[in-house]
């Protein structure tokens, strides 16, 4: 009764007066209101039919469920692997609540995440030094660098919740360390015997039309040879 009778400050409380008014009258919102949809959908799901609240995909036309547009290579390789996978990850733009609490240890994609940013970090910051150069292996001070990087980042997830307990949070540490000090030693191996160099790091695809569609995303690394005729992605 207050909120009827009394002035109004702001438009949420126009809305609100405007809805309970509509109640007390006893009508329907038009498709304008903005609480339309809302009781539309509390509607339905309360009546027998089975609408699109309910999960009827029928009204859908069929090319809506095709890659279309602009599309990324992650979103082309869950179509060929899963349609319904594609279907609520690119169509209906779903994503998996995150429940930092509920984790014991560190969800893979964390780390995937975690493991993408140190490096794409380290190798920018070297490619500004114009480092390393043709046949340059990485020294101790490179890997302590890199070492460095990964605990400032980590210390970041964990703070956000990311990382688990911290007593599996330990254990990850030390594997990840071992995994990114190995791959720099792996990394001497290859540039040694090609002779490549990084170039850029995080380079976006320019937009490309393959079959119809346009792709598009960014390639985590890119190397050449010395003179520009080879180049390993």
């Amino acid at each position: 009764a207050a909120m009827l009778a009394r002035p109004l400050v702001d438009k949420t409380e126009l809305r609100l007066q405007s809805s309970l008014g509509l109640r007390r009258r006893g009508g329907q919102p038009d498709a304008e209101h903005p609480l339309a949809r809302s009781l539309a959908l509390l509607q339905a799901r309360r009546g027998r039919d089975f609408s699109e609240y309910d999960g009827n995909l029928a009204p859908l036309q069929g090319d809506v469920l095709v890659p279309r547009g602009v599309v990324s290579p992650t979103s082309l390789e869950n179509y060929a692997a899963c349609g319904m996978r594609y279907f609520l990850r690119s169509v209906l733009g779903l994503r998996p609540p995150e429940e930092p609490d509920e984790g014991d240890t560190m969800d893979p994609r964390e780390k995937g995440s975690l493991v993408h940013d140190v490096l794409s970090r380290f190798f920018a910051a070297k490619l500004t030094q114009g480092r390393p150069r043709p046949m340059e292996p990485w020294s101790e001070d490179d890997v302590a660098e890199l070492l460095s990087i990964l605990d400032e980042r980590s210390q970041l997830w964990r703070h956000r919740g990311r990382t688990g307990l911290d007593v599996f949070a330990q254990h990850e540490q030390r594997r990840i360390r071992a995994d990114l000090t190995a791959l720099l030693e792996d990394d001497n191996q290859f540039r040694a015997s090609t002779g490549a160099v990084p170039f850029s790091v995080e380079e976006r695809i320019p937009e490309t039309v393959l079959g119809g569609l346009r792709l598009t995303g960014f390639v985590d690394r890119v190397d050449l040879s010395p003179d520009g005729s080879r180049a390993w992605v």
